[in-house]
């Protein structure tokens, strides 16, 4: 039986494939909403440093805590 924090891990790791595939096909990471101009960023909270950190999160929850706590 899952509980509702494996849900959420479920979804937090689809959601994160979904953005690795759209990678892929884009050739670069989407930071920014859609209606701007495609920019390199790699800030913490909006850019690559922090889908990078969220990947490791999602990889090891036990190894990496959240910079908010």
């Amino acid at each position: 039986m899952k509980t509702k924090n494996d849900c959420l891990v479920e979804a937090a790791q689809n959601r994160m494939a979904a953005v690795i595939e759209r990678a892929d096909r884009n050739g670069y990471y989407l930071c920014l909403p859609k209606t701007m101009n495609p920019i390199f960023s790699p800030s913490l909270f909006y850019g690559v440093a922090g889908i990078g950190y969220e990947m490791l999160r999602l990889a090891a929850p036990d190894r990496i805590e959240s910079v908010l706590l």
